[in-house]
């Protein structure tokens, strides 16, 4: 009876460090965490990753910067929720694959997508205080009075001219890329994969894509409250 106590207390710790883990690939501890059957696992993390990533450019390149702030938030928390999956499956495979002496070109991607991930970060910060100083107009000049609320209205609009900028520079900038990118991990591909790694990247990558595209749900765009919510930039 006292062993199956005892048992039954150790599976019971086992079930906690298990629910604590961010990952299971943890478990175990963090010096096997990463071995030949990680490896195993790279091509539909892979797969997912790459989904996760053309599902930004897929947004972006169907956005239209004709929205409320409020609207422009909400395209920008998808697209970092979709990068931050980008990172976090890159590096997985740039861990597993570097345990495996692999060249994945997982290294180059982990610095394009920081980049990409702190200019999507910085327009859904900026999108934020636009909307934040237009929700609350009238607790400002309650409490500023004028002319000091009247400042505000400056900084707004340079708020969004900042905003235009970025944003039509990160959607250059991914369409230009884009093919190269492609490229560049087509080739990674062919010299690393298997012929049943190729066939299970694209059997998850196929999956991944459809469940990304049935999951999309942007809100549309609002001409009618263009001209009322958007702050018209002075020449």
């Amino acid at each position: 009876m006292k062993s199956m106590n005892d048992n039954s207390g150790l599976l019971e710790k086992i079930k906690r460090k298990f629910l604590r883990m961010k990952s299971p690939l943890e478990f175990g501890g963090g010096g096997h965490r990463f071995n030949a059957l990680s490896v195993m696992n790279i091509p539909p993390e892979m797969a997912h990753r790459d989904a996760a990533y053309e599902q930004i450019e897929i947004l972006f390149a169907s956005s239209c910067f004709d929205s409320a702030s409020e609207t422009r938030e909400k395209l920008y928390a998808r697209l970092n929720e979709l990068v931050e999956i980008a990172l976090e499956k890159t590096e997985f495979i740039h861990n597993a694959s570097s345990s495996q002496k692999c060249q994945l070109g997982s290294e180059e991607m982990l610095l394009y997508l920081r980049l990409v991930q702190k200019n999507l970060v910085a327009l859904q910060e900026i999108a934020s205080s636009q909307s934040l100083i237009r929700q609350n107009s009238s607790t400002f000049e309650e409490m500023l009075e004028n002319p000091s609320a009247a400042a505000l209205l400056p900084l707004e609009k340079t708020l969004f001219t900042t905003e235009v900028s970025l944003y039509s520079a990160v959607k250059e900038t991914l369409s230009a890329v884009s093919r190269q990118l492609s490229v560049f991990q087509i080739q990674r591909r062919k010299q690393m994969f298997t012929k049943s790694d190729s066939e299970r990247y694209a059997t998850a990558h196929e999956e991944y894509t459809r469940l990304y595209a049935a999951g999309q749900e942007l809100p549309p765009d609002s001409e009618q409250k263009r001209n009322h919510d958007m702050p018209i930039a002075s020449n």
